[in-house]
C-alpha cells in the first residue's frame, strides 16, 4: 500500500508554534531578568506593540488553520495518483488529472524572523469546482512535501498573513 496519510495532531501543531513558544519564552525570561514584572511606559510600549504585530496574527492564523483541518484526514495514493480528503460530514475523491487549480499562499516573510511566516496552505481545485484547504498545521513542511507528492508545481500567493480567504 502506498498510501500517505496526513491530519491535524498535537505535534504538528507544536511544530508550527515552535518558532513563537520557543523565541517568546526566551525573550520573556530575559525580559523578566532585567526588568522583572515592571510595566513601565517603554517596556509596556514593547510587550504591546510584539503581540499586535506578531503574536496576534499568530495564534489567529493557528486557529483558522486549526478550524479548516480539524477532523480531516488527507489521503494520498501516489501508485494510483489519488487524493481523498475526508471529513466529517463528506469524502472527495480525485485522480491528480481532476486537479483544475493548485494554489501555494504564503505568509510574507516566510523563512524570516516572523512567527507567522511558515504558516502557509494549498488550495486545490478540481475539474468539477470542489475545493479543499490543505494547511501547514496538517502536513509539516508543507511546501516541500505536498508538491513532490503531487508531481505538480502550485502557482504561488503571498500575503502578509496567510489568512484564508472565502472564495
Amino acid at each position: 500500500m502506498n498510501d500517505l496519510i496526513f491530519r491535524v495532531t498535537v505535534k504538528t501543531q507544536l511544530a508550527q508554534l515552535n518558532w513563537l513558544i520557543t523565541v517568546y519564552l526566551a525573550i520573556g525570561i530575559l525580559f523578566y531578568c532585567l526588568f522583572g514584572l515592571s510595566l513601565r511606559p517603554p517596556i509596556a510600549y514593547i510587550y504591546s506593540a510584539v503581540f499586535l504585530f506578531d503574536i496576534l496574527p499568530t495564534l489567529l492564523v493557528h486557529v483558522q488553520y486549526y478550524r479548516v483541518n480539524n477532523g480531516a484526514v488527507l489521503d494520498i495514493n501516489r501508485e494510483l495518483h489519488r487524493i481523498s480528503y475526508i471529513t466529517p460530514h463528506e469524502t472527495l475523491s480525485y485522480n491528480f488529472d481532476d486537479i483544475s487549480s493548485f494554489v501555494r499562499v504564503d505568509s510574507w516573510g516566510a523563512g524570516q524572523w516572523y512567527s507567522f511566516a511558515e504558516y502557509r496552505y494549498y488550495k486545490i481545485t478540481f475539474k468539477d469546482k470542489k475545493k479543499i484547504i490543505i494547511t501547514s498545521l496538517m502536513i509539516k513542511d508543507i511546501k516541500y512535501v505536498l508538491e513532490p507528492m503531487l508531481h505538480m508545481t502550485a502557482v504561488k500567493e503571498r500575503r502578509f498573513v496567510a489568512f484564508i480567504r472565502k472564495r
